[in-house]
């Protein structure tokens, strides 16, 4: 029987520190999938971004109440009553939630206790207003779930309410959800079980083609200049859209939207991803964790299918694509491309990248596909490093295909992370002294520097003792967490009261038993994200 569904996504934070946050925002991928599994399985559905509600709110500072752990805990147990209850009646008297058979919202994927207590509110606004049943989900329902031990009053919280928790894909969980399954055997749903959260085995995704419609637009519009032919236009958009990175597009599209209307036109960049899992296991990443699905991808023929489905739907030949890497399968690579030229299919895009298998034969038949902007998680140059994460990469084949990228006319960037676990000073200057030679090759566009932290179901964070490390677990982290947030959001909401921008709270740090201590690492990890990004004022 077909039944009718209001999607939400949480608001963000980041809508509340001013334009430059707000233009061009990335278009929300989670809502389009989800309104096309839930069409596709023949029920009514509307989606909603909070967050475009917030960009007019008069006082950003009210908002503070989210980072109040007592207060929100508290809340959820009166139906959401308290300081933010106006707010976010009024943010749901702006949907229809009123008319649907069950609501479903996002809790986002930024591990922002922001969007979490906002979305656990509202949940808590709709089952007390509207009697509606509830499912919520997104990145950040894992992230609870992986560090359950620190939000367990969360979860009970939440749980108690009735609210349906899903982790992973959403695809066949949501529609199933609607339609009645029981959470005891709907995929990926979180339960209970002698008071501890235990989640049922997730779903691999069914890639079903995003539905964007009915979702306000224009929100995610990008500005571009005019010019006086569309060659030019299209030179300069490609410039400004892949030569740097998605906060620089961001601020670039709000400072052309100033200009008078006809020196600017405008445009969408669509999301779409094809492949999810990974093939590698690199002791870090959450890839690496035992018990989550496998790589699994669509077909070249499909993706090709869907994307010029979109791109004429949406009027557009921009992608941002969000896959593990877009060369991950290089035979999926290979017969995207071929398929691709043989459909006709116009698009410009950027994706991750993989170095592994890389050709200077493929690096071109991507760019003649499309592609504008690969960016490669390299993480370390050690070789130290790089056999203790199990990386299966050598600085030979990261030369290479950045030479290659290069010489197809594809920019790369490189994702660096400072602090890993057998990362002392020597492994760092080793990893420093390459990537600065890359960049005085002038094989890098961007780098982004990243601080390491213990993911909690990554191999390093299940079996430390594997790699010659011990983890400390932060006191209170729910709350330490919530109040270092909240003096960011300060910093951010009121920069000329901020000496400095506040650094983020680990949950979980590593320590050497007989070696360096947790404070020690940390100590050294900002030297050496210091130095690292140094290196980015160079590209």
């Amino acid at each position: 029987m077909k039944k009718r569904m209001t999607l939400l996504l949480a608001p963000q934070e980041l809508t509340l520190y001013g334009k430059g946050f707000n233009l061009a925002r990335p278009m929300p991928l989670a809502l389009g999938v989800l309104q096309g599994a839930l069409r596709h399985a023949g029920h009514c559905v509307s989606a909603y971004d909070l967050s475009t509600a917030l960009q007019h709110e008069p006082n950003p500072d009210a908002w503070n109440a989210l980072y109040d752990v007592n207060g929100v805990l508290e809340s959820l147990k009166h139906g959401g009553e308290g300081p933010l209850c106006q707010r976010l009646d009024t943010l749901l008297d702006a949907t229809d939630v009123a008319a649907c058979d069950a609501a479903g919202i996002s809790l986002g994927a930024n591990n922002s206790i922001f969007e979490i207590h906002a979305g656990m509110l509202l949940a808590a606004r709709i089952i007390a207003r509207y009697g509606k049943r509830v499912a919520m989900g997104g990145a950040n329902a894992d992230h609870l779930l992986s560090y359950d031990w620190m939000y367990r009053p969360l979860l009970e919280a939440v749980l108690g309410l009735g609210v349906t928790l899903l982790v992973g894909p959403g695809d066949e969980s949501l529609p199933m959800f609607l339609e009645g399954e029981p959470v005891e055997t709907l995929p990926g749903a979180v339960r209970l079980v002698d008071g501890h959260p235990v989640r049922n085995p997730v779903s691999p995704p069914s890639f079903v083609c995003p539905d964007f419609d009915g979702l306000a637009l224009e929100p995610y519009r990008t500005f571009l200049r005019r010019m006086n032919t569309a060659q030019e236009e299209e030179t300069e958009a490609e410039k400004q859209l892949f030569d740097v990175s998605m906060p620089k597009a961001q601020g670039i599209s709000a400072r052309i939207a100033m200009l008078p209307p006809e020196q600017l036109r405008e445009t969408l960049v669509l999301p779409f991803y094809f492949n999810s899992g990974c093939v590698f296991h690199c002791a870090f990443c959450v890839q690496s964790r035992e018990d989550w699905s496998k790589y699994c991808s669509m077909s070249p023929q499909a993706a090709v299918r869907d994307l010029k489905a979109l791109t004429e739907r949406y009027q557009t030949p921009y992608i941002r694509f969000f896959n593990n890497a877009f060369n991950l399968s290089m035979r999926f690579t290979r017969e995207f491309c071929a398929e691709a030229k043989r459909e006709n299919l116009s698009i410009r895009f950027s994706d991750c990248g993989r170095f592994n298998g890389l050709i200077q034969e493929d690096a071109f038949q991507m760019y003649g596909a499309g592609c504008r902007k690969l960016i490669f998680g390299l993480d370390t140059a050690s070789d130290t490093v790089l056999k203790t994460i199990d990386k299966q990469l050598d600085r030979a084949q990261v030369r290479n295909g950045l030479r290659f990228c290069r010489e197809a006319g594809i920019k790369a960037d490189l994702e660096m992370i400072v602090g890993l676990p057998s990362e002392g000073w020597r492994e760092f200057e080793e990893s420093y002294a390459f990537v600065r030679s890359l960049v005085e090759d002038g094989l890098v566009s961007q780098i982004y520097v990243n601080r390491y932290f213990v993911l909690p179901m990554s191999r390093f964070g299940s079996h430390p003792e594997r790699y010659g490390i011990a983890l400390r677990y932060q006191p209170d982290a729910y709350r330490a967490k919530a109040r270092r947030e909240q003096e960011i959001f300060s910093a951010f909401l009121h920069p000329e009261t901020a000496a400095a921008m506040p650094m983020r709270i680990d949950p979980i740090r590593y320590y050497e038993p007989g070696g360096r201590s947790a404070d020690q690492i940390t100590q050294d990890t900002l030297e050496k994200y210091r130095r690292m990004r140094e290196l980015t004022a160079k590209v």
